[in-house]
Parts: structure tokens; C-alpha cells; sequence
């Protein structure tokens, strides 16, 4: 599975280098349809969503291959793109990739802990990563969207502390790296 989503991420930056013209479009098109098809697998809760967003999609894409002038080929294609690749999908797609982030900020963190800045200490205890990563995962099973705005919406509210919490503990650790590369001076009398 990690060697799937790194596939899929390197495909993803050779899509964006591309994706104004038809053959980048369908290199955008094959990516984000590995995804929806991926995120099925996993969440199959979400199946009424993601199943409507790819027959949607389908049924644009199929409509503009048929376009005879390039440019708005071009622009049918990438509507089409973006018909698969709601919010939802993307945060979904990402959250495994922000859980690893949140672990190792939490690692980085308690490492700095031990070299002396006890700062951290309320922080990492404060923070308790794996309970947040479980209660996540949990809710998302939970979840059964009808609509892509509801998926968004509720995605949306379950994924902000995981972000959030991602960028406080950046927060921490950059400040925490900073005392520790600042010199102690002392002032004479």
C-alpha cells in the first residue's frame, strides 16, 4: 500500500507538469480514477459518494474525448478532473501520509524533550497522537455521506484537528529547535 500511494504521488507531479494539454489531462484522468478506485477499497462507506463523483466524471470524460476542438477538449477533460477530485477525496487520500506526519513530529519531538527543553514535555503528553489517529479512523468508519457536499463537510470536520495538530507540533518543534541553537550568553558584572 506505501508503495502504491508513492506511485501514485510521483504520478501526481508528473501530472501537474502536463496537465494543459489532452495527454496530461489523461495521465490527471488514470491518477485521480486509481484513487477514487483505492479509496472504495478502504472506505467502503463512502461507496454511494464516490461511486456517483466517478460516474459523473466518467460520463464527462467520455463526452469530451469526443470534442473535436483541442482547447475545449482540454477544458472538458479537466472539468472532469475535478468532478473525481472533491475535497473529500483528497483529504482521504492524504490522512494516512498526516498520521505518519503527526507520529513523526511526535518522535522529533520527544527527542528534543531529552536534550533538555522540557517545554515539549506538556506538549507531546498534551498531544496524545495515537488516540487522536484512532478516534479518526473510527469516525470516518462511521460516516456514510450521501452527497459530496455532506462528504466534504463531515471530512472536512474530522480531518481540521489532525491538521491542526500537525501544525502545532511543527510550531513546537521549530521553536524547540531554535532554543536549542540560540547560545547562552552571560552577562558580566
Amino acid at each position: 500500500m506505501v508503495v502504491r500511494i508513492g506511485l501514485l504521488l510521483i504520478l501526481s507531479l508528473s501530472i501537474v507538469s502536463c496537465s494543459n494539454s489532452v495527454e496530461g489531462q489523461r495521465k490527471r484522468w488514470a491518477y485521480n480514477m486509481d484513487r477514487v478506485d483505492f479509496l472504495t477499497q478502504k472506505y467502503p462507506n463512502f461507496n454511494v459518494v464516490l461511486v456517483d463523483i466517478k460516474k459523473k466524471s466518467e460520463t464527462q470524460f467520455s463526452s469530451a474525448l469526443q470534442e473535436p476542438e483541442e482547447e475545449t477538449k482540454i477544458q472538458q477533460m479537466s472539468d472532469a478532473n475535478k468532478t473525481i477530485s472533491p475535497s473529500f477525496v483528497r483529504k482521504l487520500y492524504q490522512l494516512d501520509n498526516q498520521y505518519n506526519e503527526l507520529r513523526q513530529l511526535q518522535e522529533k519531538l520527544a527527542a528534543t524533550k531529552q536534550k533538555g527543553d522540557e517545554k515539549i514535555v506538556s506538549a507531546i503528553q498534551a498531544n496524545t497522537i495515537e488516540q487522536l489517529i484512532k478516534n479518526t479512523q473510527a469516525e470516518i468508519q462511521e460516516l456514510k455521506p450521501s452527497s459530496v457536499a455532506q462528504a466534504d463537510r463531515l471530512v472536512n470536520q474530522l480531518v481540521h484537528p489532525i491538521e491542526q495538530k500537525i501544525k502545532s507540533l511543527k510550531s513546537y518543534l521549530t521553536k524547540s529547535q531554535q532554543d536549542l541553537e540560540t547560545p547562552i550568553t552571560t552577562t558580566s558584572q
